[in-house]
């Protein structure tokens, strides 16, 4: 992994996958209840609605953004932000369907769905690209780091089985960490995504967007 620009400035070298995960423990630690009871709803929401709640996956990305940008902790409102709500159920459909379909097939389905739509939900949380284009872009990054997220995705998976080990009860403070290691990578990866898109043809969506 080359590194990207923020973290990389940050470290004064170039970013390793575990990097970003050390990165969010720092930044989840500063607000760690806040983070524990955001992400116990949500899984509370999801548990309840069979995983219906996935929908508003975007929308956390979309809170570890805006938290992390505005040094603050998370607030609970804004898992139920409806002002991009089409593009939004896309994005969720397409990467609860895919993950849906990769566990159908067993672990290494599961996994390769994983890895290859990793970036799918903070793609969806700027809003800047069409659900379709987001998947898309999601599998070039893969395709030019492809080692990069098999790591990342190892570590996560890692946590994630202590978590599980331990009747899921670490989850709502291991979630936000996973979460927020995920926003980094990919916010210090957005001029490549845009420099991948422009190159593919890819343009982005009309209308306000987040600028980097």
């Amino acid at each position: 992994m080359g590194g990207g620009p923020v973290l990389a400035r940050a470290l004064g070298g170039p970013v390793q996958p575990l990097d970003y995960y050390k990165k969010a423990w720092v930044i989840v630690r500063a607000d760690l209840l806040s983070w524990a009871l955001f992400y116990t709803l949500f899984i509370g929401l999801s548990l309840l609605t069979c995983g219906l709640a996935g929908l508003l996956a975007p929308n956390v990305s979309r809170e570890l953004r805006d938290a992390h940008r505005e040094q603050r902790g998370p607030e609970p409102g804004a898992l139920f932000r409806m002002d991009r709500l089409a593009n939004d159920l896309i994005n969720a459909v397409i990467w609860l369907g895919a993950l849906s379909a990769g566990g159908a097939m067993g672990g290494v389905g599961s996994a390769v769905a994983a890895v290859g739509l990793q970036f799918q939900m903070p793609l969806a949380a700027d809003d800047r690209y069409s659900p379709i284009d987001n998947s898309r872009l999601c599998l070039k990054h893969v395709g030019a780091h492809l080692g990069d997220h098999v790591v990342f995705f190892l570590i996560a998976s890692g946590l994630g089985m202590v978590s599980v080990f331990l009747c899921l009860l670490p989850l709502p403070i291991i979630a936000p960490v996973l979460g927020m290691a995920t926003w980094l990578w990919y916010e210090d990866s957005r001029e490549e995504i845009d420099r991948m898109a422009a190159e593919g043809g890819i343009r982005l969506l009309e209308g306000p967007t987040v600028e980097g």
